[in-house]
């Protein structure tokens, strides 16, 4: 109505269906407006207050000209010349899709990407639905993993990205470090673990497991709490304490309530542990001097 630019909706088409890969929620925005579905709100108008409260049946006959007449670009793919498709290769073909269209010159947010990319996965399904419906829950990682830069986006926005990270951390217990450190894509090496990961676990199974590490976690972030230590505020601790406990728990160790504050009194004055620190710091600097210049090391370290 404003005769502004709307992004096309990319569709991939099969024998029977059109399936939309990118534009979906504008897609559905518009039916459920045209269904009537949904009322227009004052706080979601920046122009054109004077429709605030209406629904589409309410809107007069020239501005529902106007709606209807409005063009939205599509982009359709579909596989030609080849055998039916099976389900996994279909699946790789629109993920395919999305990546390239959405690398372009605006590329949606990381999080858009794989919340499209794992639309279907049982794991990622659950996790989003226990998160959004578990307002304790949601409220304690949106404190301890959720980016600072994120805390004014919508609850479903919140969720997806908190879903996002989530998928990282109970993935990285599981990669081996060189390989991690070595890799040329971090993200690509997740997935293929991920993967590997849920061809041995159910999802309930790593469900199960994600609640025990949080409930751990929310016992040290109650003493960082306590002691007001700076620990309390930091993304990075929780994701290093959620990959340590983890650790932990898949080779059968167990961390004890009465023995979190002594393990937090270790981690909060390990700048004071020197064999903590010469062991790694002494092997690292040997590796190192025959690449490195002084400043060199001195800026890594």
């Amino acid at each position: 109505m404003l005769g502004t630019e709307i992004p096309p909706l990319v569709l991939f088409q099969t024998k029977d269906k059109n399936e939309v890969i990118d534009g979906r929620q504008r897609y559905e925005t518009i039916k459920r407006f045209l269904e009537d579905k949904l009322v227009l709100k004052d706080k979601g108008l920046h122009s054109l207050k004077v429709l605030a409260g209406k629904r589409y049946s309410q809107l007069d006959s020239d501005t529902k000209e106007l709606f209807e007449d409005t063009r939205i670009r599509i982009l359709q793919f579909n596989v030609v010349d080849e055998p039916k498709l099976d389900e996994e290769k279909e699946e790789k073909i629109k993920k395919e899709i999305f990546r390239r269209y959405n690398s372009g010159i605006t590329p949606l947010q990381k999080y858009d990407i794989d919340r499209a990319a794992y639309i279907n996965d049982k794991l990622s399904n659950l996790l989003y639905s226990k998160i959004y419906n578990n307002t304790g829950l949601y409220n304690f990682l949106c404190e301890i993993i959720l980016p600072r830069s994120k805390k004014k986006a919508s609850k479903r926005d919140k969720v997806n990205i908190i879903v996002s990270l989530i998928r990282n951390l109970v993935t990285l217990p599981f990669v081996p470090i060189f390989s991690y450190s070595k890799g040329s894509s971090k993200a690509d090496i997740i997935c293929k673990y991920y993967y590997f990961i849920l061809e041995n676990k159910s999802a309930e199974e790593i469900m199960e497991e994600f609640e025990t590490v949080i409930n751990c976690i929310s016992k040290f972030n109650s003493v960082c709490k306590e002691r007001n230590n700076y620990l309390y505020d930091s993304k990075l601790f929780y994701e290093v304490l959620y990959w340590a406990i983890s650790i932990v728990l898949q080779n059968g160790g167990e961390i004890e309530d009465n023995k979190i504050e002594l393990v937090f009194d270790y981690i909060s004055n390990a700048s004071g542990n020197h064999k903590l620190w010469d062991n790694s710091l002494e092997k690292y600097q040997i590796q190192s001097r025959k690449k490195k210049s002084s400043s060199e090391k001195i800026e890594l370290l």
